[in-house]
Formats: structure tokens, sequence, C-alpha cells
């Protein structure tokens, strides 16, 4: 699995669509998951949770989120520098007002994983009081997409144009030396292993690399995006169809 991971950290710097998540008259919890979703890049095919394969989120508004019930008078944030009587408490109310900005970060830390890779995570995540911000050339997504379901949530966040441009892009960028490098290691792998099923969890990664191999063309490509969610397909029918 290790040579499998450094692919996917190679593939994953090219494979980036910043996020834009309106937090306006949004439940707190709700734009938390959502964001924690992407940041941890769920929504990929290739999501494995030892590599930083997540997109980039800017979450706008932050300071017009909502929370339920009693909460803006009953939750407090705590904080303790490590000291004796270092024990710091926020509450809700006076936060959202003074640093809106902490009370999403707040939300998402702790849907992260608790180590090194969550505080990278952490780090790929903006947050704005308002709806200005300065990331307009990195040409935000909005969710949920537009013409959709209003309510914020995780399901449907990705268009098949979308995923056709963003594989287009992921093909053309790739080094052929690193992508020749690739191939092979996934040949050897397929002669050690006889296509086992223990690695056909690993074989959508190695399905990208041998639809490159035939050349980076639009109708393959379109095709492999319908039959990859289906995981009803055999994997040696994907390969057959789309090499």
């Amino acid at each position: 699995m290790p040579s499998f991971a450094k692919d996917l950290r190679h593939i994953s710097k090219v494979d980036k669509i910043w996020r834009l998540v309106d937090a306006k008259g949004e439940i707190l919890g709700r734009v938390g998951t959502v964001v924690a979703y992407f940041l941890q890049g769920k929504h990929k095919v290739y999501y494995d949770r030892s590599v930083l394969c997540g997109d980039p989120v800017v979450v706008i508004n932050a300071r017009y989120v909502e929370m339920t019930g009693r909460k803006w008078k009953t939750k407090v944030y705590k904080k303790h520098s490590g000291y004796p009587g270092g024990l710091n408490e926020f509450p809700a109310k006076d936060l959202i007002k003074e640093k809106p900005e902490e009370l999403i970060y707040e939300t998402v830390r702790h849907m992260l994983p608790k180590n090194r890779l969550g505080k990278e995570m952490l780090g790929i995540l903006r947050v704005y009081p308002e709806e200005e911000h300065p990331h307009v050339d990195q040409q935000l997504v909005p969710v949920p997409p537009t013409g959709k379901e209003k309510r914020l949530t995780v399901e449907g966040i990705l268009e098949q144009e979308e995923k056709e441009e963003l594989w287009r892009r992921i093909l053309v960028s790739v080094p052929p030396q690193e992508l020749s490098r690739q191939i092979m290691e996934i040949k050897r792998k397929q002669i050690e292993s006889n296509m086992s099923p223990q690695v056909v969890s690993e074989r959508k990664l190695e399905d990208l690399l041998e639809l490159y191999e035939t050349g980076p063309q639009g109708e393959s490509i379109s095709k492999y995006l319908q039959q990859i969610g289906d995981e009803n397909v055999p994997v040696e029918e994907l390969i057959k169809d789309n090499c």
C-alpha cells in the first residue's frame, strides 16, 4: 500500500477544486460537516485517510451562521494554556460577535482527525465573516451547485461535466516520466497479485492510468466516469472498455 499512497500524493496535488460554502442562515453543525467532508477528500474516488487529498474550502458569511435551541446562551468554548489558572472560556454569543471565524474553525477542528494530517487539513480552510474574500482567481465552486436544492448538503456536489473537466486536467498535467513509472509499478503489481480480489480497491487509480496510456480521449473519459460509480462493474470490464 505504500506505493499506492505515494501515487495518491502526486495526483492529489493536481486534483484541487476550491469550494465555496455560504454559511448565511445555515446551522453551524451542518456547515462543519460539509466543510470537513471536503477537507478530508471523501468525495473523491481515490479517498485515502492517510493522504491529504481534500479540496481547499472557503467559508463566507461566518457571522450569520445559526444555532438551534438555546445554544447561543448555553454553548461555551474552552481553551487552556497549559499553565495553572490558564483556563479561558468563550461563550458562543460573544464569540460570534468578536471572532466569528473561530466559531467555524473550532467546529471543523473537532470533526477532523486529531493528528498532524488533521492540522494540514485545517490549514487549507479559509473563513471570512462577510461575503467579501480574496479568492476570486481560484474559480470557486459553490456548495451546493447553482440550480440545485438550496439546503446545504454533501449529496450531489459534483456535476458530470465537472468530473470530466477535472479528469482531463489530471490526465494532461501528470509528467510523462512520472506517469510511465506509475504504469510500470502498476503492471508489476498486477503480475504479482495475478488480479487477486485484494487489489480491487486500488484499481480506481490504476484504471485512470491505464486510460491515460491510450491517450486522453473525451468519449472514453466520459464512459469511464459513468461506470466508475457502479461498484458492481468488474474491474476487468472497466479496463477492457477504456483501453
